[in-house]
């Protein structure tokens, strides 16, 4: 008899704890948990943290939105492309946040395959975010902090507004100098590593020189002054060791 008895308090007590652990499962994370695990040593547990607040950006402090930026792209969580960009569309939120999240979406592309040289992930609706915060009535730091994760895509189609910022003789020149740095930069991605043409890239219109004589040396040492004054340290954090 003692036998059954056992064996019907085994299974309550299993029942109790599965009923605990599922409640706990259950249970929302508060945003201070959310933020703390940021800064957690597994990739995995700060990447989801990051994709979980990205995806409430809008309605959580400009600094932890920075911080989930930040994060995403140190741990490369491709996740948060979606979500990345929200921010940098997303008028309402302040211009150093966008602008810091279309850094980070910038370097969370940059990816190395097998011999070391770059590759690209990139989802189209990144790129066009990006491209889409290049225009002239988008706030300075935003269209800079655009025109140099562009450079980190290594996609084609940012040749062409690029290429179209480095000939506006209106444009600012901060602007111009950090999309001529971009725009060397995947030119050199796409001519030299994949030996491919961009020769009619931009058709109809001016053909783009593959060799990329139409940026000068000072305006290559401009952009890199100016990324470094301004962006050195979140570069730093987001970049992998």
């Amino acid at each position: 008899m003692r036998q059954p008895v056992i064996i019907i308090v085994s299974v309550l007590c299993a029942l109790l704890v599965l009923l605990q652990f599922n409640s706990y499962a259950d249970k929302p994370e508060s945003l201070s948990e959310l933020v703390q695990r940021l800064s957690s040593p597994v990739p995995k547990i700060a990447g989801d943290a990051a994709f979980k607040l990205l995806k409430i950006a809008p309605h959580i402090n400009p600094s932890v939105v920075r911080l989930a930026c930040e994060t995403a792209a140190r741990v490369k969580e491709q996740n948060t492309h979606e979500w990345m960009t929200k921010v940098i569309l997303k008028s309402s939120i302040d211009p150093t946040t966008r602008s810091l999240c279309a850094l980070g979406a910038g370097l969370l592309t940059i990816i190395k395959n097998e011999n070391g040289k770059p590759k690209a992930q990139i989802p189209s609706e990144l790129v066009n975010a990006l491209i889409d915060s290049l225009r002239k009535d988008d706030p300075y730091q935003v269209r800079i902090a655009s025109a140099r994760a562009l450079g980190y895509t290594y996609s084609r189609k940012a040749i062409c507004p690029l290429f179209d910022i480095v000939q506006d003789t209106s444009e600012d020149p901060i602007v111009q100098t950090v999309a001529a740095d971009s725009l060397t930069k995947i030119m050199n991605f796409i001519v030299n590593l994949r030996g491919e043409s961009i020769k009619k890239e931009c058709s109809p219109g001016p053909d783009i020189p593959e060799s990329g004589s139409f940026v000068t040396q000072e305006m290559l040492i401009k952009a890199n002054l100016y990324i470094m004054d301004k962006f050195v340290n979140f570069i730093k954090k987001a970049m992998p060791q």
